[in-house]
C-alpha cells in the first residue's frame, strides 16, 4: 500500500482511500509507481517444476490496454454498460479481460465451465448479452454450441503470448472518479435459486470495494481484520478457486487491495495434486484452497510437513472442512474460513486463534447482522444499517431489501465472544 499511505500521510485532511479505489485506477497507477513488482504469477507449461512467470504491474497494464483497442475494434465502445459474455481458459486472461471491458464500458458475464448449456442461455437472455468473446483450446464446441443456440457475434481473443508482449502499446485510459462510477456494472457472476434455476448477480465497483474498505476497521478485542492487516502480510497466495466465481473476485482483489502477488496454477480445475506442486514449486507464503483440495492433502504426512512454510490458507466457509482434516492441517499452519458468496460477498472478520480453525471471527459492529435463533442454532440474518452500508454487500446487489436471512445456521463458542461455527442449513438432513 506504499502509494496509497504517501498520498494520506503527505495529506492528513483528505478523506481516506480506502473503499473508493477503481481497479483501471490502481493497475494505471502501480504500472508507473512499481511497474517492475509482480502482480500475477503463472506457470511456464503445465509441468510446474519448470518454474512460474513473473507478471509485472506494467505487463498487466499494458495487456489490459491493448486488449481494451482490440475489443474497441471488433466491437466498439459501449455507453450503456453492454454484457459481453467471456468463455475462457481459466488463465490470467480472465483478469485482463474484466479490467479491459470495464475501460471499453462494457460488464462482463462469467459462467461455471460445468453450467449446463441450458442454464448459460438463461443467463444470456437475462443479461441481454449479445457477444460472446472467447478463447481457443479445448472450449471451441462449447462456444459453437451457444452461438447456433443463441445467435450471438462472437469474438476471439487473442492467445496469452500475444497479450503479454513486450511491444509498446497505447494507454487505453479510464478517468472516472470513484463517485463517478460507484454504482456502474464491472461484472456479472450467477448463482442458483431454492428452485434450481441460474440467476445472475450484477457486481458494481461499489460492491468489488467492499473488502478494501476493511482497511478502515480496527482490530477487534487484539484480533486483527481478515482482508486487511492479515491479508497484507502475503508475498506469494496461490490462488486455488475456480476462476469463475470467488476467484475471479479474491484473485484481482488480493493483487490490487493487498498487493499480494496471486500465484495461479495451470489452465485446469484446482485439485490437490495441483496444490501439492505448487507448494514445492511455486514460492507461495499463503494459500486460498477449495475444502475437497485440503481434505487430500490432510491425508498425506508428507505433505502436512510442507504447509509449515505457509502463513495461513484461506478457505471457502460453504462445504465444511472434516474435524479430521482441519485438525490435522493446522497442527502445521493456520486456517481462516471465508464467509461469503456472489451476493453477500465478503463479511468483515477477524483472525481467530489456530485451535479454533472451525469457527470465524464476525465484528459485531460493521457487518450489520443478526444472529437470530432457530432450529435449536442461530440463523445469520443481515439487517440493512445505514452505517454499514459500505460493508454490506448484499444491499449493494438488493437495495430494496430490509433485511437478508442467508439460511446459514451457527452455534456460538463455547467461551470466547464473535466466535461461531457453520453447522448447516435448516434443509439439511439431520439439522431437524
Amino acid at each position: 500500500m506504499a502509494f496509497w499511505d504517501t498520498v494520506l500521510n503527505a495529506s492528513p485532511n483528505r478523506e481516506p482511500a480506502y473503499g473508493r479505489r477503481l481497479l483501471p485506477s490502481i493497475i494505471d497507477n502501480n504500472a508507473n509507481l512499481c511497474a517492475d513488482h509482480a502482480c500475477f504469477s503463472i506457470p511456464r507449461s503445465t509441468q510446474l517444476q519448470q518454474g512460474f512467470r513473473n507478471i509485472s504491474w506494467r505487463m498487466y497494464a499494458n495487456a489490459i490496454n491493448r486488449t481494451a483497442h482490440f475489443i474497441e475494434k471488433e466491437i466498439g465502445r459501449s455507453s450503456c454498460f453492454e454484457t459481453v459474455m467471456y468463455l475462457g481458459l481459466p488463465d490470467v486472461r480472465v483478469f485482463i479481460v474484466l479490467v479491459a471491458l470495464i475501460k471499453t464500458g462494457h460488464k462482463v458475464l462469467f459462467t461455471s465451465y460445468n453450467c449446463s448449456l441450458a442454464a448459460q442461455l438463461g443467463l444470456i437472455k437475462q443479461t441481454d448479452c449479445t457477444i460472446l468473446l472467447y478463447t481457443g483450446g479445448n472450449l471451441i464446441a462449447d462456444v459453437a454450441d451457444i452461438v447456433e443456440s443463441s445467435r450471438m457475434e462472437s469474438v476471439c481473443l487473442p492467445e496469452l503470448h500475444q497479450l503479454l508482449s513486450d511491444s509498446s502499446v497505447e494507454p487505453y485510459p479510464y478517468a472516472k472518479t470513484f463517485e463517478e462510477a460507484k454504482l456502474d456494472p464491472c461484472f456479472i457472476l450467477s448463482t442458483s435459486t431454492p428452485t434450481g434455476t441460474v440467476k445472475p448477480v450484477i457486481w458494481t465497483h461499489w460492491s468489488i470495494s467492499t473488502t478494501d474498505r476493511h482497511h478502515l476497521v480496527s482490530p477487534l478485542e487484539g484480533r486483527p481484520t481478515l482482508w486487511a492487516s492479515v491479508f497484507d502480510t502475503r508475498k506469494r497466495n496461490y490462488c486455488g478457486w475456480p476462476l469463475y466465481g470467488a476467484g475471479i473476485c479474491t484473485g484481482l482483489l488480493e493483487a490490487c487491495f493487498n498487493e499480494t502477488t496471486v500465484v495461479m496454477g495451470p489452465p485446469q480445475p484446482p485439485t490437490a495434486e495441483v496444490f501439492i506442486d505448487i507448494l514445492e514449486h511455486g514460492g507461495i507464503d499463503a494459500a486460498s484452497c477449495l475444502p475437497k483440495v485440503l481434505e487430500t492433502v490432510a491425508r498425506r504426512p508428507s505433505v502436512l510437513e510442507k504447509l509449515n512454510k505457509l502463513k495461513f490458507i484461506a478457505c471457502v466457509e460453504g462445504r465444511p472442512l472434516t474435524l479430521d482434516a482441519g485438525d490435522a492441517i493446522s497442527r502445521h499452519t493456520t486456517i481462516y474460513r471465508l464467509v461469503g458468496n456472489a451476493e453477500t460477498y465478503a463479511m468483515v472478520q477477524h483472525a481467530n486463534d489456530r485451535e479454533d480453525w472451525s469457527y470465524i471471527c464476525l465484528n459485531p459492529s460493521y457487518n450489520g447482522i443478526e444472529m437470530r435463533p432457530r432450529a435449536g442454532l442461530f440463523e445469520l440474518v443481515y439487517v440493512r444499517e445505514s452505517l454499514c452500508a459500505d460493508y454490506q454487500g448484499v444491499f449493494k446487489l438488493h437495495p430494496y431489501l430490509r433485511e437478508f436471512a442467508t439460511k446459514d445456521l451457527y452455534s456460538p463458542h463455547p467461551t470466547k465472544p464473535h466466535l461461531w461455527k457453520y453447522e448447516g442449513r435448516p434443509d439439511d438432513s439431520g439439522l431437524l
